[in-house]
């Protein structure tokens, strides 16, 4: 549906008030439905700001497609991870249809979702403005990430290390030797990964972190031989992404040096 014309239709919806509701109460499971769908895709990746919730809803297909509108996103004082954190006000419109002799009218419904940093806890109905106004919220803050093409970065700088190395040659060969992170959604800078580097004699262990995503790549130099692997960093307690986690996973591989 044009802009022009979803703009006409939620007006219409709501100069026409309490005469649309009775005409189309029993549609109010439809948008209740599309409140819960949408509240279940944007439970991960876990937000922690209202501004996050907000973004993440406007991206959904409902988000982009305009049955979902943000309205207003609220912070709210959360003492534990399973208590509420943020209050986000959505406009959900549904476009009606018609069938033979029959017309299904559309539906305008405004909703407060609540969100926990794990799920949508709760949703009930709210008011809607007389003149609905999309919520912009900020950009969030640039993120670490890692560059296109960082695996075969590190296999060609570990391979194009010296016999002896020292930690310090090492993670200035890393910073020579990466490609820049790109920019990120909103055209600006990625912040490059973090990076730790271990040498054991001639073992050299490689770690780059970017917390953006959890992305972790590891590389070694293991009795003359070079190994990369890239991947999600694995959930805290189980393992880590830090120059040590490279060396112990390939050091206690059967075929290991």
């Amino acid at each position: 549906m044009a802009r022009g014309r979803r703009r006409a239709a939620i007006g219409a919806a709501l100069l026409l008030g309490a005469g649309v509701v009775a005409g189309c109460g029993a549609r109010s499971g439809e948008t209740a439905q599309i409140v819960e769908t949408v509240g279940l895709a944007v439970a991960y990746p876990r937000q922690d700001t209202a501004d996050g919730f907000a973004r993440a809803i406007a991206a959904t297909t409902a988000g982009r497609d305009g049955r979902v509108t943000v309205l207003d996103a609220e912070q709210l004082d959360a003492q534990a991870p399973e208590d509420d954190l943020a209050r986000i006000r959505v406009l959900v419109y549904v476009a009606g249809a018609e069938s033979g002799f029959s017309q299904t009218p559309d539906v305008t419904r405004c909703y407060d979702m609540y969100f926990s940093v794990y799920e949508l806890t709760n949703y009930h109905e709210a008011d809607c403005p007389e003149s609905p106004v999309a919520y912009q919220p900020p950009p969030p803050d640039p993120v670490q990430a890692l560059p296109a093409g960082a695996d075969r970065a590190l296999a060609r700088i570990l391979r194009r290390l010296p016999a002896a190395v020292s930690s310090m040659d090492v993670l200035q060969a890393v910073d020579r030797g990466m490609p820049d992170p790109g920019d990120d959604a909103y055209g600006r800078a990625n912040l490059p990964p973090s990076v730790t580097v271990t040498v054991r004699g001639g073992d050299v262990g490689v770690a780059a972190f970017a917390a953006g995503d959890r992305s972790c790549l590891l590389g070694v130099r293991l009795s003359g031989r070079v190994h990369v692997f890239q991947g999600l960093a694995p959930p805290p307690g189980e393992g880590g992404c830090a120059a040590e986690d490279a060396l112990a996973a390939w050091a206690s591989q059967p075929s290991a040096g």
